[in-house]
């Protein structure tokens, strides 16, 4: 009898010892798939950052462009300003023309100490009443 309990638990602890080998297989085949799907997600991350920063450029891209248009525009047109002053037959600015220029709005909004004379528009006269 003692020997047959015995030879139940040999039996017993030796199918156990292989459910834990095909348990240990199976973790080690878990880990090994895990660990490649961690690579893959850190892989995309890095892409998704990426593309993200992709995005982000291209729109600064656009804005810096746009700016560089409305600068290119306003140096164009003060130069157009400077000339059509300089060949005007009057010795008197052109404050009207100036004031109602688009341009004068942008160096306004720069910083009206440094605005050309021509964005400023008329000046208030000093006469008292």
């Amino acid at each position: 009898m003692a020997i047959t309990r015995a030879e139940a638990a040999v039996a017993d602890g030796e199918s156990r010892l292989a459910g834990l080998e095909r348990d240990r297989d199976a973790l080690v085949v878990a880990r090994g798939h895990r660990a490649k799907v961690e690579s893959s997600l850190s892989e995309r991350r890095s892409l998704l950052e990426k593309a993200r920063q992709a995005e982000r450029l291209t729109a600064e891209r656009d804005v810096a462009r746009e700016r560089f248009e409305r600068y290119r525009q306003a140096a164009a047109l003060s130069d157009e300003i400077v000339t059509l002053e300089q060949s005007h037959p009057s010795g008197h600015a052109l404050p009207s023309c100036a004031r109602s220029s688009s341009a004068s709005g942008f160096w306004i909004a720069r910083s009206p100490s440094s605005a050309p004379s021509w964005a400023m528009g008329p000046r208030p006269s000093n006469t008292r009443s």
